[in-house]
């Protein structure tokens, strides 16, 4: 690490500028080598050499919602799109990770109320009104999965679907 300071020490400044593209395609090769909380590193170090590197921000989102983390995906695709507006790939990707973490909170609420059903108690929560939500979340994206309905039915995102 680079002591939290956001440098990283063995590179000195004049040879970031050499190593931030050598780090990105490191990442993507790693990435696609099924490894993506290796590449997220990659693309973290890359951006704390090169900071604001739209690109760079959009792949980390992709590792990082590959790896599972669909909030620090949506992060990286909103600092993207900060800085890139138009960018289609980190638009779309916003929207996946977007509807991942719902889903995951979704799963989380309905376990949660079974829980509080089988002890007894408790009130009708986020599983009454999850067909309102589904019917928004489906209305914003065009169908589920965003990319024309590719999204494989809820499934995990794949790797061989976009390539950054």
């Amino acid at each position: 690490g680079g002591g939290g300071s956001g440098r990283l020490p063995f590179f000195s400044t004049s040879a970031a500028a050499a190593w931030e593209p050598a780090l990105v395609n490191l990442g993507h090769a790693v990435r696609k080598q099924g490894r993506p909380a290796e590449a997220a590193r990659l693309y973290e170090a890359a951006l704390a050499l090169a900071p604001g590197q739209p690109g760079t921000l959009a792949a980390l989102g992709f590792a990082r919602q590959l790896a599972g983390d669909s909030r620090g995906a949506a992060d990286a695709y909103q600092r993207c799109l900060a800085l890139r507006p138009d960018d289609a790939f980190a638009l779309e990707m916003l929207s996946e990770a977007l509807a991942e973490d719902y889903e995951r909170f979704v799963e989380e609420a309905d376990a949660a109320e079974r829980d509080e059903a089988e002890r007894g108690g408790g009130t009708p929560g986020v599983a009454g009104r999850r067909p309102v939500f589904d019917a928004f979340l489906l209305s914003s994206s065009g169908g589920r999965g965003g990319a024309g309905g590719s999204g494989g039915g809820g499934g995990r995102l794949h790797d061989d679907r976009i390539l950054v």
